[in-house]
């Protein structure tokens, strides 16, 4: 079963004395958050489901919802793919999964995908399940299996994913002696990294192409600021990208067709129109039309 324990210094621990506080066991890594929204933690593992993902959660950590099953593979993986294990995090309030994919019946390997969920319950699959992190070229120390940390760290300017890697597959190589098996086998830790936002990206074309978004309510201007800003994540660094804004019917705003061009890598830029600013939108939905070419679309949003 699976037990928990307590420390208020993170260095000296005491087992809860009714353990196991989950009667069921996994030999994979387990991976705990805490749901601000749900106001429980929750914790995934393999509990109770084999090589597959389930689901429990708890209000004070020590008494948990039955395990369930909430991501598995699906006829689009590969015969015999089995999911070994994930790390997890809430990222500006949603779901973010990185499931470490077993490809039992090809090579024994195990790399890295994205996932993303809403509820933490119902998962997507992402930018046609490309590993976000793949193994290693042939002998790499890292290309044969990785796992990574439960949860990745969030940085100002990027995030790193941190994983632990080892040359050799699941399935192992008992003609190898002894030594070559020791090198085959050793492991290390690296870390993947990834600018802030850049999970995915939306990719305008070089012959151009644009993305319209549900409509949007104006906010009020945060405290001490006159307007509320459209903020873009973008990499326009051999383009450009515009914004457009519509109405709920499509059509332009007045003032608004066409904002200054962004050429460049922005982590954070401003979107400006000339002579206009959000102000005299606020509570108004708008849909935003981001349109250019040769560049990516991390993320948008108002402060």
């Amino acid at each position: 079963g699976m037990w928990v324990s307590f420390s208020p210094d993170g260095l000296h621990w005491t087992d809860y004395e009714k353990n196991p506080a989950i009667p069921y066991g996994s030999d994979t890594g387990q991976c705990v958050l805490y749901d601000p929204q749900l106001k429980k933690y929750v914790l995934y593992s393999r509990l109770h489901v084999g090589r597959k993902i389930s689901r429990c959660t708890s209000d004070d950590f020590i008494t948990w919802s039955q395990p369930e099953l909430v991501f598995d593979t699906d006829d689009k993986d590969p015969p015999g793919t089995q999911i070994y294990g994930s790390g997890f995090c809430i990222y500006e309030g949603h779901y973010i999964g990185l499931p470490w994919m077993f490809y039992l019946a090809q090579d024994q390997k195990i790399d890295v995908q994205l996932i993303h969920s809403r509820d933490g319950m119902a998962w997507h699959r992402t930018a046609n399940r490309e590993r976000i992190i793949p193994n290693g070229p042939q002998g790499a120390w890292d290309s044969g299996i990785i796992f990574t940390a439960c949860h990745p760290i969030v940085l100002e300017d990027r995030i790193l994913i941190h994983y632990f890697g080892i040359q050799g597959d699941h399935h192992g190589h008992p003609q190898r002696d002894w030594e070559e098996s020791q090198k085959y086998y050793r492991g290390g830790i690296g870390v993947a990294t990834l600018r802030r936002d850049g999970w995915v990206s939306l990719d305008l074309p070089f012959t151009g192409g644009h993305v319209i978004t549900k409509p949007i309510r104006i906010p009020a201007p945060t405290a001490g600021d006159t307007t509320p800003r459209l903020i873009l994540n973008t990499n326009a660094y051999t383009g450009d990208v515009k914004v457009t804004l519509l109405d709920e019917s499509n059509q332009p705003i007045e003032g608004f067709r066409s904002s200054r061009n962004l050429h460049g890598d922005f982590l954070r830029v401003e979107v400006t129109w000339s002579g206009k600013d959000l102000s005299e939108l606020v509570g108004q939905k708008v849909k935003l039309k981001i349109h250019g070419r040769l560049a990516k679309l991390y993320s948008y949003w108002f402060e």
